[in-house]
């Protein structure tokens, strides 16, 4: 029997009424929608049976109000996974009430993506094409591989109400990203850039896997808050006079510097100790996330540095150390006194690659530099072994941090997490975890017995 179209099915979803499929499809989204209300956070009341639920959407009068379906909704978009988004699109093809509600969750966030065997540029034109009002939904992007064609620029366009842009010429994923080198997009698609840029409120920026970005670009996102380098390198490039920027830099919150992008950031802070203008603002910067680079020691901590003594309201401080950088004992003398005060959350990640080495690095001077004048209230110690090596054993090394954080120095502390990870791809390595282990026993006695800390020890085997 031939469907009749109508307007809802020139959308792409069919009324209920006229499908020959619609009681099948609202059994499964009713079975659905049960699994979702029964993890409600607060009491919901008792659902109808299925075929008053059927009978009741059919005739445009859901018994579950529609509030609490886009609650539900909201919280499967919330949760970002595949299934999530399975789970919406197959909502979206109930009703047309379903449709409006999960057709904002499924286009909030897209990703477009211009390499070979990748249609995810082509399928989202043929969409906005369709119904050029999917673009009002879009809030995130992720615009991958695609800067000399003319599809991408036109997608462009049509999109306004972006306020997370994600740029770059190969995935994150990639374990070692080649850059794509900004003198090489075309100029379309610059232009396009330009003007994408201008017509929407970009709040969180991340830049991936691109070489000679040119600094000054950042004043182009007046309102940037959010900024992550991902394999980035910038060119020393002097500001062009055509250049129509903002009349003052991006006041960055949280600053994300990872996998190679560490001497980047170190020529943006050069750039103004030059002379040059300031390519943006640290001063209010709450959310620090710092990987460091293999072999790069003096320059990463010079970097690190320079950043802690730009911030007077530091919150969260997280670094990944890499060998090449054996000390941290010096950031106690970058962090200001606004910042000791307002630093709430410390992560240290050191990559331990041999037992002469310190598995925190020194980072308990630190500690004891900055005791009695801080309000920290969690520190976490995520240290990574080396594959197929070792680090010392010794309770001695170990307890440093016991003896440290056991003192009167940290009244807001309320937890402690050390966590051990160790790669391993040859055999025998049964011993020395064993030894790790043991170390939950002996080495922290003191902040086991504290009552007022949450301490755990976990010491986890990876295998390459």
């Amino acid at each position: 029997m031939p469907m009749k179209r109508t307007a809802n099915s020139r959308l792409g979803v069919p009324h209920l009424c006229e499908s020959p499929y619609s009681t099948q499809r609202l059994w499964k989204t009713e079975c659905h929608f049960r699994l979702c209300l029964s993890a409600f956070p607060f009491p919901l009341p008792r659902l109808p049976g299925p075929q008053q639920i059927i009978m009741a959407v059919a005739f445009s009068q859901p018994s579950i109000p529609l509030d609490i379906i886009e609650l539900i909704m909201e919280q499967l978009a919330n949760d970002g996974d595949t299934m999530s988004t399975r789970a919406l699109k197959a909502s979206a093809l109930a009703c047309r009430a379903f449709l409006l509600i999960c057709r904002k969750h499924i286009f909030s966030s897209i990703r477009l993506d211009g390499q070979e065997g990748d249609w995810s540029i082509h399928e989202f034109k043929r969409i906005l094409e369709r119904n050029p009002a999917v673009a009002r939904y879009v809030r995130k992007l992720h615009y991958f591989n695609d800067f000399s064609s003319k599809r991408g620029p036109r997608i462009l366009r049509h999109l306004r109400r972006v306020r997370e842009l994600t740029i770059g010429s190969v995935d994150r994923m990639e374990y070692s990203p080649s850059r794509k080198d900004w003198k090489t997009f075309s100029p379309p698609f610059r232009q396009s850039l330009r003007y994408f840029i201008q017509y929407n409120d970009i709040v969180a920026l991340s830049l991936v896997s691109i070489s000679n970005l040119p600094m000054y670009i950042l004043w182009s996102f007046p309102n940037l808050v959010d900024l992550e380098l991902f394999n980035v390198a910038v060119a020393g490039e002097t500001w062009p006079k055509k250049f129509k920027g903002s009349e003052r830099p991006p006041e960055l919150s949280i600053l994300r510097v990872r996998h190679w992008s560490i001497r980047a950031m170190q020529d943006i802070l050069c750039a103004v100790e030059g002379g040059a203008s300031q390519v943006c603002d640290l001063s209010g910067l709450q959310d620090l996330y710092l990987e460091t680079e293999d072999g790069r020691g003096g320059r990463s901590l010079d970097c690190i540095n320079s950043i802690l003594r730009s911030s007077r309201s530091l919150r969260t401080l997280e670094l990944t150390i890499y060998p090449g950088l054996i000390c941290l004992e010096t950031l106690s003398q970058n962090l200001t006194e606004g910042s000791l005060k307002t630093l709430k959350k410390i992560t240290i990640g050191p990559v331990i690659d041999g037992p002469s080495l310190d598995p925190y690095l020194h980072f308990t001077q630190v500690l004891e530099q900055i005791s009695g004048r801080n309000s920290l209230e969690e520190i976490i110690f995520d240290i990574q072994i080396d594959t197929d090596r070792h680090c010392t054993v010794e309770p001695t090394t170990w307890e440093q941090i016991d003896t440290v954080l056991s003192g009167k120095g940290f009244p807001s502390l309320r937890r402690v997490l050390i966590q051990v990870t160790i790669a391993w791809y040859s055999p025998g390595h049964h011993e020395f975890h064993s030894g790790v282990e043991s170390l939950g026993i002996t080495a922290f006695s003191q902040l086991m017995e504290n009552k007022e800390v949450d301490f755990d020890f976990v010491v986890k085997l990876e295998e390459v």
